[in-house]
């Protein structure tokens, strides 16, 4: 499991500094305009799309039928992958708030609107991390399903359902002010959490069985 791991983690890495510039670019994109927690949110999505990138250089070397003649297993396969896409979306969210709240704690010298409240950090976090799995664990699925071309094309449908409902959520709860309380912001965090684990775990099961069946 470490080296299917820390393979694809080697192999986007010849794209790291191309992710890093387009990170950098919808940070000044982003902050100014929509503000710390959009930012946290797109950075974490970004990155949650790199998924896609390791599939397509598994497919260009036929890597699968090479794994498969060894002894890795097509569950190893699988998990590998749900492995590196938390590995993307943890950095995702991790960037998003580190420079996010660098570049927030920059304008707020200029705009005296910029909210750099530590509550609506966690929460942009806790929504960042469940809406870039959510979509990630999707399009593991749908890559698995279609193949890196028409899933390239399917996984708009990957974003805007989880997204959206997850997006609602998060501006009724900004909006209604309940980020400010404390123990209604755990319970919600928490759920937020236990329902993109439930989603993530039934992808899983769902990609591993659609995997299982192929012939390659």
């Amino acid at each position: 499991m470490k080296s299917l791991i820390i393979k694809d983690l080697y192999n986007i890495s010849h794209n790291s500094k191309s992710l890093i510039m387009m990170l950098l670019f919808f940070a000044v994109l982003f902050i100014p305009t929509q503000g710390i927690s959009a930012y946290v949110v797109t950075s974490g999505l970004l990155c949650s799309i790199m998924i896609v990138t390791t599939f397509a250089f598994d497919e260009t070397c036929n890597w699968t039928k090479y794994a498969l003649i060894t002894p890795v297993t097509r569950r190893d396969l699988v998990l590998g992958k749900f492995a590196v896409l938390s590995l993307f979306c943890c950095f995702g969210i991790l960037n998003g708030v580190v420079i996010g709240g660098i570049g927030g704690y920059i304008l707020s010298f200029f705009r005296d609107s910029v909210s750099l409240n530590p509550v609506e950090f966690l929460l942009s976090a806790v929504t960042g991390i469940c809406i870039s799995m959510l979509q990630g664990s999707t399009n593991v699925l749908l890559l698995y399903r279609f193949g890196t071309e028409k899933a390239r094309i399917m996984s708009l449908l990957s974003f805007i359902l989880p997204t959206g409902i997850l997006a609602g959520l998060y501006k009724l709860l900004l909006l209604s002010n309940i980020a400010g309380e404390q123990p209604s912001f755990g319970i919600l965090a928490s759920l937020f959490v236990l329902l993109t684990v439930i989603w993530v775990f039934f992808m899983y099961r769902l990609s591993y069985n659609t995997f299982l069946k192929q012939e390659l």
